[in-house]
């Protein structure tokens, strides 16, 4: 048994959420009498894994090392951007490769991941956060902030949102980031979701199952609201990325979830994929 099994990343928002359910399992594999989480975002991501302890990341956390062992502890390096061999052309991270590194790591200490490969879909325990259920259907949760990593363009989808807005007048547009000149059907999450730290992407995870359409670039908001609970459904996912292969975080199309993806960047273009996913529901 490790005195501690310490997971790390040194990277995003999404890496983390993305990571959930293998380190779950990886708790299950390999005993330990402490389990860690070390990374740079906020204590409360992992709010609803109670057993997993919070940590900054530090020296010993080597960026591209997979794994190792130091004083009967052991480091397990969860971002999949460490060895481009796991990664799609045009930074696509899906869960297939994150399942075959993830084994890849554990190979060494004799285990390997006991579930189907769709089971490590990120789960989120509604209870540990406070959200509000939309009075409205038909709800469109739009994911318009701009993106940090590199497999979308950060093109402003505000106007598009506003003739949205026009164009569907019976329709409810929740925005993750606030726009000037908003119509009564759009609706800015953070007018409704507070955290003490302004954090609230686990809380937009939990909004996302009340929203029929999720519209976003693969990062961020729209990483958090692809759980399994949305994978699971007939919801509709527009990604706008460079790449297909980068636009959802499940490569293989046979899940419920109706995959839309699209590589366009100006107004007219985006907005009649908007339109073409919308009318669909």
């Amino acid at each position: 048994m490790f005195n501690k099994l310490i997971f790390y990343s040194h990277y995003g928002n999404g890496d983390l959420f993305e990571s959930r359910e293998f380190i779950r399992d990886i708790k299950n594999l390999i005993p330990a009498k402490v389990y860690s989480y070390a990374h740079g975002k906020p204590k409360r991501m992992f709010k609803d894994i109670p057993w997993l302890d919070y940590m900054q990341v530090d020296s010993k956390m080597e960026m591209r090392s997979p794994s190792k062992i130091i004083d009967n502890c052991l480091y397990i390096n969860t971002w999949i951007g460490r060895d481009s061999k796991y990664v799609l052309p045009q930074i696509g991270c899906v869960i297939e490769n994150s399942h075959r590194m993830f084994n890849d790591i554990l190979r060494p200490y004799n285990v390997q991941l006991s579930k189907d490969i769709y089971e490590y879909l990120p789960e989120i325990d509604n209870f540990y956060f406070d959200y509000f259920k939309p009075e409205t259907t038909k709800n469109v949760l739009f994911c318009n902030g701009h993106v940090q990593s590199h497999q979308a363009a950060n093109f402003d989808f505000s106007s598009v949102i506003r003739s949205l807005g026009y164009i569907f007048p019976t329709r409810t547009f929740y925005i993750t980031t606030d726009i000037p000149e908003k119509l009564d059907n759009i609706i800015f999450t953070g007018d409704y979701i507070t955290t003490p730290d302004g954090f609230d992407l686990n809380e937009i995870a939990c909004f996302a199952q009340y929203c029929d359409i999720i519209i976003g670039r693969k990062s961020g908001p729209a990483v958090f609201a692809h759980t399994k609970d949305t994978w699971y459904s007939d919801k509709i996912s527009l990604s706008f990325t460079y790449a297909k292969t980068s636009s959802h975080f499940v490569l293989s199309d046979h899940l419920p979830l109706r995959k839309r993806w699209s590589p366009e960047i100006e107004h007219d273009k985006i907005l009649i994929d908007c339109i073409r996913c919308i009318n669909e529901i």
